[in-house]
């Protein structure tokens, strides 16, 4: 059963312990689509919609960020912290290569699974517990 919702570090503190932590994990632990997907939550929580205009198209690292965080639309800022806290989770379960000193914070965070900016658009999101 999941124990997030007794987690007693409320939102949003519990996202900004989720982003010291995931700062202090080496950027090559997670594949590109993850990164991205890391980036463009935590500019929706942190900065909301994103109104950056489009950046050309030969800067495909620009793009590919701008692109993945324009996806998020109308996101809530509280929803894209959670949606951050627990693919961080869910990355930290499936790893075993790393401590999940993320998971002593609250444990178990619940877990969604998230593959990539694109389902979070499209709404296929799939919880295991709200």
């Amino acid at each position: 059963t999941s124990q997030s919702s007794s987690c007693p570090i409320p939102y949003p503190e519990r996202f900004h312990s989720a982003c010291r932590y995931a700062s202090s994990i080496p950027e090559s632990h997670y594949n590109d689509e993850t990164r991205l997907l890391f980036y463009a939550l935590h500019k929706q929580a942190t900065e909301g919609p994103c109104k950056d205009s489009k950046p050309w198209a030969w800067n495909i690292v620009e793009s590919a960020k701008w692109q993945s965080w324009s996806q998020l639309n109308n996101m809530s800022q509280m929803e894209a912290m959670r949606l951050y806290v627990r693919t961080l989770d869910e990355e930290q379960v499936s790893s075993s290569s790393l401590s999940c000193s993320v998971h002593t914070m609250c444990q178990p965070f619940s877990v969604c699974n998230i593959t990539c900016p694109q389902r979070l658009a499209a709404g296929a999101i799939e919880c295991s517990n709200q």
